[in-house]
Parts: C-alpha cells; structure tokens; sequence
C-alpha cells in the first residue's frame, strides 16, 4: 500500500508540476502576443496661430509681420518710475500676447495717417523680439491718437492714427495704476 502510495504521489506532484508549467507557459505566450511596445509618444505640436490679414501684410511688410507675429512681447510704460528713473516693463503671458496681436493685426489699426501738430510722445512702447536682430516696436500715442512702428536701429519705419480705443483699453488692463493712462482711458470712454 505503501507503495501505491508513493506512486500515486509521484503521479500527482508530476501531473501538477505539469499544469502549473503549463498555465506559467499559456500566459507567457498571451501576454507575449498582446504586449505592446511602449513608445514615448510625443504631443502633437499645435500649428501656429496663421495670420491672413491682408491689409496687415499689404501695411507693414511680411517681414514685419513675423517678427510682430512671432517670438517675445515686451510692454513698457514710458511715465517713469521715480525710484529707478526707468520706464515699467511687463513680459505678457500667452493669453495678452494673443489678445494684443489680435488688435495689432486689425485692419481699422491702418489707417492713413492724419496729419496733425505735435510731436509724438508715447506713452506706450510694445516690443516685439523674435530674435537679437529681429525687433520691432510699436510705440503709442494716445494723447495724438497715433502709433509708430520703430525697428531695432531706432528708425521710424510707419506711422498711422489710431481709429479706435482697444489698445488704450488693452493698455489700461496692463498697467491699471498708471495715473496717465487711467485719465486718457476715462476721458475716451465718454
């Protein structure tokens, strides 16, 4: 009996051996056809914002158009800080920078320019820096109601009036305790 036994034990530790080797190689064989390769996917790149304003192109030049389009927006606040005796400067988040090219690339932004007497003292300056070389500045005037386009040399490139208020608007969100801007801003909103 003693022998049966061991026999039958000898049948049962091989029969299950032998199941539990198949189950281990039947899920290695499954998950070997099902795995996938894991590959690092990248995030598709958002084109970027396309500009197909004609009168904006037709105004100022492709050129100036990527260079305004495209890359870094610096806005300073030419009423100087009293303790430094430098004008305010602010880097705009994405959101202004869009909102700004926006109402830069409005066709109502190029109209001719109406003359009139004074000399042209912004208040406002835009840079717009795609690179060290590539610069542009849009500088406004809201007391005449002009802006002037300036490129990295300092020469006047353009000049046009300002057929609207959005910019002053735009510019009064920036900078909300100017005393200057808060006036003009007020005065235009009447």
């Amino acid at each position: 009996m003693f022998v049966i036994d061991m026999k039958k034990r000898k049948w049962y530790l091989n029969f299950g051996l032998s199941i539990v080797f198949l189950a281990i190689s039947f899920v290695a064989a499954t998950a070997s056809c099902s795995a996938k390769t894991s590959k690092v996917q990248k995030a598709k790149k958002m084109p970027k914002m396309m500009y197909a304003n004609t009168d904006f192109e037709k105004s100022i030049g492709d050129s100036i158009q990527t260079i305004m389009m495209s890359g870094k927006v610096t806005v300073k606040l030419m009423t100087t800080d009293s303790l430094k005796n430098q004008p305010l400067q602010v880097v705009l988040s994405r959101e202004d920078m869009q909102v700004l090219r926006f109402l830069a690339s409005d066709p109502k932004m190029f109209m001719e320019d109406i003359p009139n007497y004074g000399v042209i003292m912004p208040q406002v300056k835009i840079l717009f820096e795609k690179s060290k070389s590539e610069k542009v500045e849009m500088a406004l005037d809201f007391g005449l109601r002009k802006w002037v386009l300036i490129d990295g040399t300092g020469k006047e490139l353009k000049r046009y009036a300002l057929a609207k208020y959005e910019l002053l608007r735009f510019a009064h969100c920036i900078f909300p305790n100017d005393e200057m801007i808060t006036n003009l801003y007020n005065t235009s909103t009447k």
